[in-house]
């Protein structure tokens, strides 16, 4: 049991998360919607109830937002500890207040921007490479052609003219043009989630290493995300978005109550995240 753990009475915290809501006169569902988790984490929280989440890192963390939401100063009610075996959790700095005009797609966390990758990098610096070794063959100057010198005229014989040789063929060297390795064929793995309940279109993702992700759209372009080493956070993905781990491969992902297995992360294969309320109306 960590620190946190201890320091926080999650029944009066609860308590006070329910009346501060109660006293805005807003819904539970709608303070779901705005946090983008699930309304039974909400109550579970309201009632200081642990089982709706994966561990305290993801408990702690849902707290912190609900606090910052309200307005509740959670370091004062209960201090953060200076030691913690649990990975850090990324928690807004500046407060939020509940605000009703917000759609779905507002409330939803912001993702870091896109960045090339070295891969591209490496097939960049390769054609240019390529591009300087054919102009310098192509452009070298051939060597001259000797030109043989004139006999000495003789008053006995009229000057002779030497034959000038003809010049030698010039050979140009082109080194073949190395074609870069294409993309690996990659597969699409389905994730079905088990709980319905909790968010169909956001995973959650712990970082023990530094790591990097890739999501798709159809017929988009792939958003690059970088995760830093002990980041926690929650990523929305579209109904047609898939996702694969470029880099990094100890990372926990979860999906409605669902790991992704080490061995998918691990292989960078496509993820594709079906709901369960999806999987029962098919």
């Amino acid at each position: 049991m960590s620190r946190d753990d201890v320091n926080i009475d999650w029944q009066m915290l609860g308590q006070q998360f329910r009346q501060q809501r109660e006293a805005a006169g807003t819904p539970a569902e709608e303070v779901a919607r705005q946090l983008c988790l699930a309304k039974s984490q909400i109550l579970a929280l309201e009632e200081g109830l642990s089982a709706n989440f994966p561990g305290m890192p993801a408990r702690l963390w849902c707290a912190r937002r609900y606090a910052t939401l309200l307005g509740i100063d959670l370091d004062a009610i209960a201090p953060p500890a200076t030691v913690s075996d649990s990975p850090a959790v990324v928690v807004p700095n500046a407060p939020a207040v509940l605000d009703h005009s917000l759609s779905d797609s507002e409330s939803l966390a912001r993702t870091p921007s896109s960045t090339m990758g070295w891969g591209h990098w490496a097939v960049v610096l390769l054609f240019l490479a390529l591009a300087v070794v054919l102009a310098i063959q192509f452009y070298a100057p051939s060597s001259p052609v000797p030109i043989q010198p004139k006999p000495a005229a003789t008053p006995e014989a009229p000057p002779s003219v030497a034959p000038v040789a003809a010049p030698a063929p010039v050979t140009i060297s082109v080194a073949p043009i190395e074609e870069p390795n294409p993309e690996p064929v990659r597969k699409v793995v389905e994730i079905q989630g088990i709980e319905a309940h909790k968010p169909a279109r956001s995973i959650y993702v712990m970082a023990n290493e530094a790591a990097v992700l890739i999501k798709q759209r159809e017929g988009q372009e792939a958003e690059t995300l970088s995760l830093t080493k002990g980041a926690s956070q929650r990523i929305p993905l579209a109904a047609d978005e898939r996702l694969r781990v470029a880099e990094g491969k100890n990372l926990g992902i979860f999906f409605q109550g669902r790991k992704v297995s080490a061995n998918t992360i691990e292989a960078g294969d496509w993820v594709r995240f079906v709901p369960l309320r999806e999987t029962a109306s098919r």
